[in-house]
């Protein structure tokens, strides 16, 4: 079996990363996060109510730059994406969604955001290290699938990492 590239290698240790924290109990609530190409489509199949997925998988943007010779610079994007199908506990009486509960995904995905750009390293893969020079992005959630009772909030976060002689 080939081994992963580089972008899977990061994406892999994020998810890593991740779930340590979680074990350490340093996130506010408790996931496993997964890594997975999850399809936009079948997303939120099979997602019961008290069930908050997280993926993590490398962006379809990756660019790679020779930076001297017989090395290259990988500017490597991680998505984060949080989705839960809305539960009626989250709903008010009138039932609408309760801002409360959308609320604690959205500081979910801000921790998580947080952990990386305060400087955590990858255990898995130290050569990857987070990248000021690209602006991280976080949708906090999607209007749309909100009102049809899906929340989804995702993040992408900026590493780079170096490989070849330097």
């Amino acid at each position: 079996m080939m081994p992963d590239c580089i972008p899977v290698r990061i994406a892999k240790a994020v998810a890593a990363e991740i779930n340590s924290a979680v074990a350490a109990e340093t996130l506010s609530q408790q996931f496993t996060a997964v890594f997975s190409f999850g399809s936009e489509i079948t997303k939120f199949q099979n997602l019961n109510d008290d069930t908050l997925t997280v993926d993590v998988c490398p962006t379809s943007d990756q660019q790679v730059s020779l930076y001297a010779a017989g090395s290259y610079k990988h500017a490597v994007r991680v998505a984060v994406g949080i989705r839960r199908r809305v539960a009626p506990t989250d709903r008010t009486e009138a039932g609408d969604v309760d801002s409360d509960a959308i609320t604690s995904y959205a500081n979910l995905l801000y921790e998580v955001f947080g952990m990386f750009a305060a400087g955590r390293n990858l255990t898995d893969e130290p050569d990857a290290v987070w990248d000021p020079s690209q602006e991280p992005v976080i949708k906090f959630y999607d209007p749309d699938l909100l009102k049809d009772g899906l929340y989804f909030g995702w993040i992408h976060l900026p590493f780079v990492y170096k490989e070849g002689a330097a």
